[in-house]
């Protein structure tokens, strides 16, 4: 559902900036808890939470994926 609302948004100028606004505001606050690559990680969190709800990958998988990119980037 997330997605499918992401796809409209972007074809509308007032919800495309809004939804780009809230995105920089997330980046902005997880940089400011200490994430050097805020916007890597929650690229990463958003494509694996996807595969996650539709049950191509377990939360266990998914928790390894992100712990491995976070080791490889260290």
């Amino acid at each position: 559902m997330p997605q499918a609302f992401e796809t409209h948004a972007l074809t509308d100028p007032e919800l495309s900036e809004r939804l780009r606004q809230s995105y920089s505001e997330l980046l902005a606050l997880l940089t400011a808890l200490g994430s050097d690559r805020a916007a890597e990680h929650l690229a990463l969190t958003l494509g694996l939470a996807g595969l996650t709800l539709t049950g191509n990958l377990t939360a266990a998988e998914a928790r390894a994926a992100i712990r491995s990119g976070i080791k490889k980037r260290r």
